[in-house]
């Protein structure tokens, strides 16, 4: 009977002087949009980008413009949660396709062949496949997959969810239906 009753004085004291073990763990229910030093306090326009379309030398140039919303997403066709995200994606933009909505899809570290067997197995709008460089990497700071910049319709920066998930795709949906209501 003395190994329980030493037990519970020892346990008692473990409660008593560390109160933060019992801590839930950190609400999820956000979704990944992330601030840092560079995009705070400061309003920063829709970068303009050009880049290689994964179909030929032909460049596609995305640049902000009045009145259309345009959304970055870089994925990879490697990347598990790009196979799982594109055909969400794919919904958002039938949905808001005559509502001055624009959707490019940048390939970050990808080659071309592998860009161009996933655009065909998802059958992405060939005219919005950006194959990746370290130019446009650095200029989104090398951003992880997937990654989604949103401008507004006056072309600001307006959104950017690092390490996309389903539920960000819902959240982006929301506040796309929000922006092209006026």
């Amino acid at each position: 009977m003395t190994c329980s009753s030493a037990k519970f004085p020892i346990a008692f004291v473990f409660l008593l002087f560390a109160p933060g073990w019992a801590k839930s763990a950190p609400r999820t229910s956000q979704p990944n949009i992330v601030i840092t030093d560079h995009y705070s306090h400061q309003w920063i326009k829709f970068p303009t980008l050009v880049g290689s379309s994964i179909f030929g030398d032909k460049k596609i140039t995305v640049k902000p413009e009045e009145g259309r919303i345009k959304i970055i997403v870089f994925i990879s066709s490697w990347d598990v949660s790009s196979q799982r995200l594109v055909p969400k994606l794919k919904k958002i933009e039938q949905k808001y396709k005559n509502l001055y909505t624009d959707i490019y899809y940048i390939f970050s570290h990808d080659l071309r062949t592998d860009a161009r067997n996933f655009t065909n197995e998802f059958r992405l709008d060939k005219d919005k496949l950006i194959l990746g460089n370290t130019e446009i990497l650095k200029k989104f700071h090398n951003p992880p997959l997937v990654t989604i910049y949103m401008s507004d319709r006056r072309g600001w920066l307006s959104h950017r969810m690092l390490k996309a998930e389903a539920k960000d795709i819902k959240t982006l949906d929301t506040i796309i239906s929000k922006m092209v209501r006026f």
